[in-house]
């Protein structure tokens, strides 16, 4: 309304302000990344034939002052991030929503580690995401001792194991990778496999008057 309106009501009918509602928001000057895989607690193992596939997005390359997106790693008890890979603002401009890009491990030893990803920007200092924490595991489980029984006498009470230098993940553990067979006839004996912390157990599903000799 105008200055000398202020407290005249006017004629009917007339008005002095209408009202409107807005949404405002802070549009930051850089351009950021999101780490879109993987996620927290990711693994590496020897089925990724040591290539680590990340996926970047969240970039905005119509920010004029953007120039390249960064993926770093460390040890979760160094304060040193080391550079993992660089992919250049021309590199984007063929994947303008995300990027894939492969990252060669050969060169790493296993053990935890934590991945960030960071925007360098021309005028603006670096963007960092959070740390995202995970494991390269390359080397598979090794036997501690001889499957029990050892002396080669299942008694009473006794178990069908094995165990392991490390934690067994329940989840890859396959009931059709095991058997156990009747030798006198080379008939396969019906079993449960089950699995605890790095521990493997066969459960035959038979009465145990069958095991007998």
């Amino acid at each position: 309304y105008a200055e000398g309106d202020r407290g005249n009501p006017g004629p009917d009918g007339h008005h002095f302000y209408m009202e409107r509602s807005f949404n405002a928001y802070w549009e930051p000057p850089y351009s950021k990344v999101s780490i879109q895989y993987p996620h927290a607690d990711w693994i590496v193992n020897q089925a990724n034939d040591n290539i680590f596939n990340i996926t970047l997005g969240g970039y905005d390359l119509s920010k004029p002052t953007f120039e390249t997106i960064k993926v770093q790693y460390k040890r979760p008890y160094h304060s040193d991030w080391l550079n993992a890979f660089e992919v250049d603002r021309e590199y984007l401009e063929s994947y303008p929503h995300y990027v894939v890009y492969s990252w060669d491990l050969s060169s790493l030893s296993d053990g935890p580690y934590e991945i960030r990803a960071g925007t360098t920007d021309s005028v603006m200092p670096d963007y960092y995401t959070a740390p995202v924490l995970g494991f390269v595991d390359r080397i598979p489980p090794e036997l501690l001792m001889p499957p029990e029984p050892q002396n080669g006498i299942l008694s009473h009470g006794g178990v069908i194991s094995a165990s392991f230098n490390e934690y067994i993940d329940s989840n890859s553990i396959d009931p059709l990778d095991f058997s156990l067979i009747y030798v006198q006839t080379g008939i396969e004996i019906d079993i449960s496999v089950t699995c605890f912390e790095n521990m493997i157990y066969i459960l035959p599903n038979i009465a145990n008057y069958w095991l007998e000799n």
